[in-house]
């Protein structure tokens, strides 16, 4: 059974842009929206204040009912562009309370100044001033706190008013980019160390996030979450409240596929499809559900080899490895017809190129398939081979692959 319960939204908390933190330690005031900024001296600082009555950001508080505070924990960064343009990332500071948290920074003189702002800064990508949107990313990989979600998962966003000169104060609203889940196994096997769900759409990975209505599309996205349970413990043969963040997503009646593995080794698999209208992910709520594990079926995980110890794009064939070259090569994708990409590494200069071919468009962790790899250098020899290879990581459009021996690292 799954449930919907409701965050607070960001999007009435309000976030001042002040002089400086002496201006601001004198006495500062609030605007109200609408009210004409006041202009700062050319070359000072811009100083944000976020302020809100206990339900800013960044984890969770004890619930309220069905409604979950969230608070600053002053390990935050922030990342913060000023017109889709320059970037700047900053940390800050909180009150006692950690519902008030600064920063600030000194923004590049403008004819307009319109700020975005992201957080954690790690989640914005860059500005796409032709989409009018955000790149922003959720990570695949999360580590779930107890009773409380990944602080470096929980991704909100915030657009500035647009002002003429550079502003002593403007109200910005920040909104929740992530959706959220409270997932219970019940009946667990074993001391899990590691819990991977795989959806059949993105649920992590790169996103944009339009600026005007706020809707999201996804760009490379992850169909894999990978969470970390060393936080977390059983009791009772459950395994309670891990707490996960996602893309917003719609998996009402859609295949949700649970691993789970543990410290003796095993991994129990179960797939389900059947949990109903309320597994609808949307931002800035939490989506209550479990999944029994009683009848989740032994399965044997596929042998990484060390392609996990490499992140460049290539074939990782012992004593014959061929890697992407970032300096000399160029990448392509082509999307087939049959469903099926084919990712290719090329250098002109060397009249080269590395070719894979038969990768699944929605390939994810555990997905078995077989590769086409085909290689051609003047002068060096060629290869014309097929491999047997499962995904061993996923992370956005990038995929680890194995056959146990020999190691590839895609995209999608």
């Amino acid at each position: 059974m799954a449930a919907i319960i409701d965050v607070p939204a960001m999007k009435n908390k309000a976030l001042l842009i002040m002089l400086s933190a002496a201006t601001v330690a004198a006495g500062c005031r609030m605007q109200e929206s609408g009210d004409a900024p006041e202009p700062v001296r050319e070359g000072s600082d811009v100083h944000f204040i976020a302020t809100s009555d206990a339900l800013t950001r960044s984890t969770f508080g004890n619930p309220d009912g069905s409604t979950y505070p969230t608070y600053w924990t002053g390990n935050e960064t922030v990342a913060i562009s000023l017109n889709y343009d320059e970037q700047q990332k900053v940390g800050v500071s909180v009150n006692e309370t950690h519902t008030v948290a600064e920063f600030s920074y000194a923004p590049a003189e403008a004819a307009s100044y319109t700020f975005y702002i992201v957080t954690p800064a790690s989640a914005l990508e860059t500005p796409s001033p032709s989409r009018e949107a955000l790149r922003i990313a959720v990570p695949a990989a999360q580590k779930p706190l107890v009773n409380s979600v990944d602080e470096a998962a929980q991704v909100f966003y915030a657009k500035s008013n647009t002002t003429t000169q550079k502003p002593v104060s403007v109200n910005v609203r920040f909104n929740h980019l992530t959706a959220y889940g409270k997932l219970t196994l019940k009946h667990v096997t074993g001391t899990p160390v590691r819990l991977t769900l795989v959806a059949d759409r993105p649920i992590a990975g790169s996103c944009y996030v339009a600026q005007g209505d706020g809707a999201v599309s996804t760009k490379d996205g992850s169909y894999s979450l990978y969470l970390d349970l060393t936080n977390l413990s059983v009791s009772g043969g459950n395994l309670n409240d891990v707490w996960f963040a996602s893309l917003p997503a719609d998996l009402a009646g859609k295949p949700l596929t649970v691993l789970l593995e543990t410290v003796q080794g095993k991994t129990y698999k179960r797939t389900v499809s059947a949990l109903g209208e309320a597994m609808k992910f949307v931002s800035g709520r939490i989506t209550k559900f479990s999944v029994d594990m009683a009848s989740a079926e032994l399965v044997e995980t596929a042998a990484a080899a060390d392609v996990l110890n490499y992140d460049v794009y290539g074939a990782y064939i012992p004593g014959s490895p061929l890697l992407y070259d970032a300096a000399a090569d160029q990448l392509s994708r082509e999307y087939q017809e049959d469903g099926t990409v084919t990712f290719s590494v090329l250098d002109p200069g060397q009249d080269a190129f590395l070719e894979f071919s038969g990768i699944p468009e929605h390939a994810a962790y555990q997905d078995a398939f077989t590769l086409m790899v085909r290689y051609h250098s003047k002068g060096n020899g060629d290869l014309d081979a097929s491999y047997d290879v499962v995904v061993v990581k996923e992370e956005g459009a990038r995929l680890w692959l194995s056959d146990g021996t020999n190691g590839f690292i895609v995209k999608r």
